[in-house]
């Protein structure tokens, strides 16, 4: 017998169980359409901070018009949406994906103008 043939034996005579008791064989799961696999890594920098950031502009939406102010004049939301879009910011250029980097640095930087302004205003 190949070692390649052995391979292949292996995969679908190996039998994995899920949580909820489902069996898949390996060659199953590597060969599925219908069994999803997630395309990012786990558990890397990108992975706590894309999620960290995912939170923080999540923060932001909820807190959105509320009147919810960290200094007056100041809203919790813009602050929770400029650290929320540079984390994006960050995980766009660790995989250097052009669409996530500009949408992201030009909401940081709009973000970071109106905060600034904001507080321009209010220490005048």
């Amino acid at each position: 017998m190949k070692n390649n043939d052995k391979n292949k034996m292996n995969d679908e005579t190996l039998v994995i169980s899920t949580d909820k008791g489902k069996e898949f064989t390996v060659g199953e799961i590597m060969h599925s359409d219908r069994i999803q696999k997630s395309v990012t890594p786990k558990f890397t920098p990108d992975w706590y901070i894309k999620w960290i950031a995912s939170l923080l502009i999540l923060i932001a939406m909820a807190t959105r018009g509320t009147g919810l102010d960290l200094y007056p004049g100041v809203s919790v939301d813009i602050v929770f949406s400029i650290l929320g879009t540079a984390g994006w910011l960050i995980v766009g250029l660790l995989w250097k994906d052009r669409a996530i980097i500009v949408v992201n640095a030009v909401g940081t930087l709009l973000l970071t103008r109106t905060f600034i302004v904001t507080l321009v205003e209010i220490l005048r």
